[in-house]
């Protein structure tokens, strides 16, 4: 990427020359609210609900300003695929994103469990982090730590 197609300075959240080549690759991750939401051509007040409805993380800084992770522009495209392909409400994607999540996080507990036959699974946090140490409770041990559950995975 030349030059000019690097973001701003105040995209980034400083000097890429005062801070050097390594700085700046992990300073473009974060972006400013109101540049993230030029780059995805939403309005500012559009941005602001997607994360009051938890579609894009939003973390605000020490002086106030809004910033969100270069990886919420694929959240953003995801939104719009089911605005435009099933016609739901932004509040009905959020619940249907957290779905897709929740299976995504189900399908993974499987195959790590298929993989290790018969080991228990880490717990879904651990897998979703990377770790694949097995632990007890895990999705397929058939223990949730809820008390009045039967243990069997089928019937949370």
């Amino acid at each position: 990427m030349s030059a000019p197609d690097r973001p701003s300075a105040g995209a980034a959240g400083g000097s890429a020359e005062r801070r050097g080549a390594t700085t700046e690759v992990v300073a473009a991750e974060r972006i400013e609210f109101e540049v993230f939401a030029r780059v995805c051509d939403l309005h500012p007040e559009l941005l602001a609900r997607f994360a009051d409805l938890g579609l894009v993380r939003a973390e605000t800084d020490a002086q106030g300003r809004r910033w969100l992770q270069r990886r919420d522009v694929s959240a953003v495209a995801r939104v719009r695929r089911l605005r435009s392909g099933l016609g739901l409400s932004y509040s009905a994607i959020a619940v249907v994103a957290e779905l897709i999540d929740r299976i995504d996080d189900l399908e993974t507990a499987l195959r790590w469990h298929e993989a290790n036959s018969g080991m228990v699974a880490p717990p879904v946090g651990e897998i979703r982090s990377g770790m694949t140490g097995g632990g007890a409770g895990g999705p397929a041990s058939g223990t949730s730590g809820r008390s009045g559950e039967s243990g069997n995975p089928g019937t949370r």
